[in-house]
Formats: structure tokens, C-alpha cells, sequence
């Protein structure tokens, strides 16, 4: 939520948290993704911003990700979020910022 909300100053207190806890050593990747999925979520909204109704499928060639299925559940949380509409033209899924 974090990072979906841009809230990077709490993202850095969760970092700094789990890097001065022994026992929270174990979940320093995952934060590391946390700040990866930020820009992520800044990235999609730019492609959506610059290609408005561009076809989902395409985002992942725009940004030149590998981690389809990653991408395809960010865009799910922007919809979520109301940063996002998806809309059917026939198989296709088209993107539009709300």
C-alpha cells in the first residue's frame, strides 16, 4: 500500500525498521520489491499517461519488463486504486488513467 499511495518516506521507516531487527532480517528482499514495485507504479501511470488507451499487453513491451504477471497485478491494484480504467475491446484490454 505504500507504494501504491506513493508513501516512499514510509517505505524508507519500513526499511530502516527490518534492517534493525534481527528478526525481521529475513523480509529485507521483499521491501527491496516494495520500492521496485514504487517506480513501477509511477512507470505505468506515465505509459498510461503519454498512450491513453493503449492495450495492456503493450505496457510490459513500453516499460521492457520481463515480470509480466508482476505488472499485470500492479495495473490490477491502480484499477483497484481508481487510477485506472480498463475497458474490453473485444480480447484486447485497453488502459485509461480515471
Amino acid at each position: 500500500m505504500f507504494a501504491l499511495k506513493r508513501q516512499s518516506e514510509d517505505l524508507e521507516r519500513m526499511r530502516d525498521v527490518v534492517a534493525n531487527t534481527l528478526a525481521l532480517g529475513l523480509h529485507t528482499e521483499t521491501v527491496n520489491e516494495y520500492f521496485d514495485d514504487l517506480k513501477m507504479f509511477d512507470d505505468i501511470r506515465s505509459v498510461v499517461r503519454h498512450n491513453p488507451g493503449c492495450v495492456q499487453s503493450e505496457v510490459k513491451n513500453l516499460l521492457n519488463v520481463v515480470d509480466w504477471r508482476r505488472v499485470t497485478t500492479l495495473i490490477e491494484w491502480l484499477e483497484r486504486n481508481g487510477e485506472l480504467v480498463r475497458t474490453r475491446q473485444g480480447r484486447k484490454v485497453l488502459l485509461y488513467l480515471a
